[in-house]
């Protein structure tokens, strides 16, 4: 379970990164 909790965060994280990268750029 605390995988699967660290992989929503990873993904969470990413997808951010992903917005903010499409904002900036």
């Amino acid at each position: 379970m605390t995988t699967t909790r660290l992989d929503v965060d990873e993904l969470s994280v990413l997808a951010i990164h992903t917005i903010i990268a499409d904002i900036i750029y």
